[in-house]
């Protein structure tokens, strides 16, 4: 079960079958952040969510992913693109 909060800033329900990739409307990149603050990807954050043996990776947390560097699902090390790319990423020539 997806916790009431988050749910609701997610505009989605607490009974959702899974946690979006992306923000609606736009299709905005979402990154889950757990206790640690490390990242997770929308799989990893949904199975984390009732992990009680390790509660410090449980997603508490999420952003959209406008503008900036990739990041990396902690877990699973799946890429997750910002909406806009790295503006300070060497363009090609």
């Amino acid at each position: 079960m997806i916790p009431k909060k988050m749910a609701e800033r997610l505009g989605i329900a607490t009974e959702a079958k899974e946690l979006p990739a992306a923000a609606w409307p736009g299709g905005y990149p979402i990154v889950y952040i757990d206790d640690d603050g490390d990242t997770l990807c929308h799989k990893c954050a949904f199975e984390k969510l009732n992990d009680y043996d390790n509660p410090n990776i449980r997603p508490r947390d999420f952003f959209i992913h406008y503008e900036g560097a990739s990041v990396f699902c902690a877990l699973c090390n799946e890429e997750i693109e910002s909406a806009y790319g790295d503006p300070d990423a060497e363009g090609e020539d």
